[in-house]
């Protein structure tokens, strides 16, 4: 939380503040879709093992 007080206590201009905001939100949202794509990589891998086991077909 430090480098968010140290943000709030910057004496920024408004659409200065905003352009970082919309920075962050944008980082945010890569980080969530970074999360994901892992995710669903993670059950593709899981597919195929068990595809290789004869244990589900493709």
């Amino acid at each position: 939380m430090e480098l968010r007080d140290q943000y709030e206590s910057m004496a920024l201009k408004p659409e200065d503040k905003e352009t970082i905001d919309s920075l962050l939100d944008s980082l945010d949202e890569v980080e969530v879709t970074q999360v994901n794509l892992a995710y669903v990589a993670g059950l593709a891998d899981c597919l195929l093992i068990l595809e290789r086991l004869d244990l589900f077909q493709l």
